[in-house]
């Protein structure tokens, strides 16, 4: 069963998401529309939603603390489609696998998903994935349990706890992050000002350069690393076993 949604944008969208799976955010030729298409069986296709409030779009997932995987491809036009595998859940020792079926073979759900450069806020749960192929301006990721991220943002501003590995080039925008658990961040690029709170065992990495204050506070037996300058005033302060090297 395929469902198809079309929104139209007056200015820069903001694309909110609150799934647990694997995302793949990708820039559309036109600048003012949006569309999604998802493709699934009839039960899964009814954990999702899609709805638009004014320039934002909401894309969310009922059950998203499931377990999710895609496969991302991209055709010559530009656009991204999402081929997920099997989503699985565990009951009473059993395997149980949902997605499209077609005769024997085992088809998981299909999500396309075309857009202009965004704003992003994604709510993430569960083991979840997330590339972009397009330059976002500002990003904000919510994370709880084992997430991959890599994306390119004019700022970016994470609250993460749990396992989860970021990569992210930033572009002149602010950079804030409060990591606990033993999440890894790499951030590379420029940035205004850096604000970073880090607890746990988590290790976090910047290159590149800072144009204003840089500030640190780290508890815990986690680092934080900086390679480059810093042109504002540094800020640190350290307890436990944690570690700061900036410079």
């Amino acid at each position: 069963m395929l469902k198809s949604f079309e929104f139209s944008v007056k200015s820069v969208p903001t694309i909110d998401l609150q799934l647990s799976g694997d995302i793949v955010l990708f820039e559309s030729p036109s600048a003012t529309e949006i569309s999604v298409q998802i493709e699934a069986d009839d039960q899964t296709l009814e954990e999702f939603n899609v709805d638009q409030q004014e320039d934002t779009i909401y894309i969310s997932q009922q059950n998203n603390q499931a377990s999710s995987r895609f496969s991302f491809f991209e055709n010559v036009g530009g656009n991204v489609h999402i081929f997920s595998n099997s989503r699985t859940v565990v009951i009473n020792g059993g395997r149980v696998d949902i997605g499209v079926s077609n005769s024997n073979e085992f088809l998981p759900p299909k999500v396309k998903i075309i857009t202009p450069t965004a704003n992003l806020e994604a709510k993430l749960n569960g083991i979840s994935n997330i590339s972009c192929r397009l330059r976002l301006h500002n990003t904000y990721l919510s994370i709880q349990g084992s997430v991959k991220a890599d994306i390119i943002t004019q700022s970016l501003e994470i609250d993460s706890s749990g396992s989860s590995k970021v990569k992210a080039i930033l572009e002149g925008g602010r950079l804030e992050l409060d990591v606990s658990g033993s999440s890894q961040i790499d951030v590379q690029g420029t940035w205004t000002k850096a604000s970073i709170n880090l607890s746990g065992s988590g290790k976090i990495s910047t290159t590149g350069e800072c144009q204003g204050d840089y500030k640190v506070n780290a508890s815990g037996t986690g680092s934080v690393v900086h390679s480059g300058n810093v042109r504002g005033r540094i800020r640190e302060n350290t307890s436990g076993c944690a570690r700061v090297r900036i410079g």
